[in-house]
């Protein structure tokens, strides 16, 4: 088992195991005030992103004055790369968890989905936050997200894309690209959450009836991998019978 500890964090992960996360439990004063500067400075990079805000936006949002909020983070950058630490968090230590697990992959990518579509309807803007600041600071992202965690997931991500190839070649579609259909997958769960203004647009939706379009995504994008895959093979079936 491996054991990291970000922030106020406890992540504990096992190649066997889910993803164990267990918050840590903040004592002093000063502890609190900065868990109280971070959880506004969430808030706010994810509206505004980096540009856009002011670090006195954070400190008004925090309740506090500025020049405390500078005590705790001297700069905003510091502040930025703790919040993007954090948002990046949120995606791939449960990903590397579900994907290093037992089972097919048909089996994890329902995990996937359903983990996924948890994690961003709490966390809404997280998807639009990280694709602008990927697109802001790419060398920043890659830096931080492929060459430096410690959760490696992009040899993780590999290993699953082989896996599924692999059963995709069983299944006598090799055709199909394993990496297109994560890609697609990754599309599928992340790109209503970016657009949600046009999909609530397009089909008059308010709040609580997007809320239930994303939560019936959990069963519909695993059923529509199923019968993509399914309706591959059985068109593989019918050519070689001719």
């Amino acid at each position: 088992m491996w054991i990291f500890k970000i922030n106020h964090i406890l992540l504990l992960y096992s190649l066997t195991t889910e993803l164990i996360v267990f918050t840590i439990p903040i004592l002093n004063k000063d502890q609190k005030t900065e868990a109280r500067i971070l959880e506004a400075a969430i808030e706010i990079f994810q509206q505004k992103g980096f540009a856009a805000t002011r670090m006195q936006d954070i400190a008004d949002r925090a309740s506090i004055n500025k020049a405390m909020l500078h005590y705790y983070f001297r700069s905003k950058q510091k502040l930025f790369d703790r919040v993007f630490q954090y948002a990046i968090q949120q995606f791939f230590p449960g990903i590397v968890a579900i994907i290093s697990g037992n089972g097919s992959a048909e089996a994890k990518i329902r995990q996937l989905v359903e983990f996924y579509l948890d994690m961003l309807q709490k966390n809404p803007r997280l998807p639009g936050f990280i694709i602008h600041e990927i697109q802001q600071n790419e060398e920043h992202f890659l830096e931080t997200v492929v060459r430096k965690n410690p959760f490696q997931p992009a040899r993780i991500i590999t290993r699953f894309v082989e896996e599924l190839q692999a059963e995709l070649n069983l299944q006598g579609v090799s055709e199909l690209d394993a990496r297109q259909l994560f890609v697609s997958l990754i599309a599928m769960i992340v790109f209503p959450f970016v657009a949600r203004p046009m999909v609530m647009g397009l089909f008059e939706l308010d709040s609580e009836a997007f809320e239930k379009m994303m939560s019936a995504r959990k069963t519909f994008i695993p059923l529509l991998f199923a019968r993509l895959l399914q309706g591959q093979a059985e068109n593989k079936d019918a050519e070689g019978g001719e």
